[in-house]
């Protein structure tokens, strides 16, 4: 699924919204909802954090996920995959550290959208800030659900 999203994000990327451009990856600007100005997302999509550092400038890459995504994708039961993470603490929604592949054989370009922290992104229906964590990680802030316009 996450093959399928980048390859339609690359067919998407044209040379007005590409922010920056390396061999293995493009960095495109995020999809915006017109009404609210936040960032649309789907579970799967990557995301390329902005660094303070030139030399690593795009190195940090995430994908979004929920446990309703990730049961569904499993072919598990959402709605007792969310009380079974209610009950134990876990968080609902997140993004997780993508690591780097160091390989010799070709592979497509990806296509990663651009975020920062403090970014506003709509989510499964709920409104989330992208929140720094520890060990250069990030999160998810629920800030509010998201209207039916």
């Amino acid at each position: 699924m996450t093959k399928l999203l980048n390859s339609l994000l690359a067919q998407r990327a044209t040379e007005a919204n590409i922010i920056a451009s390396f061999p293995a990856y493009d960095i495109v600007k995020p999809e915006v909802n017109p009404l609210t100005g936040y960032i649309r997302a789907k579970a799967g999509q990557q995301f390329a954090l902005k660094t303070d550092r030139e030399r690593t400038c795009w190195m940090r890459h995430y994908s979004i996920s929920s446990v309703v995504s990730y049961s569904l994708e499993n072919g598990d039961d959402p709605i007792a995959a969310v009380e079974r993470a209610t009950r134990l603490g876990h968080e609902l929604h997140w993004l997780n550290g993508l690591g780097a592949i160091l390989t010799a054989h070709e592979r497509a370009k990806e296509t990663y959208i651009a975020i920062e922290r403090g970014s506003m992104i709509e989510f499964e229906g709920r409104v989330f800030e992208v929140i720094a964590q520890p060990n250069d990680n990030l999160g998810l802030k629920f800030i509010k659900p998201t209207r039916a316009y």
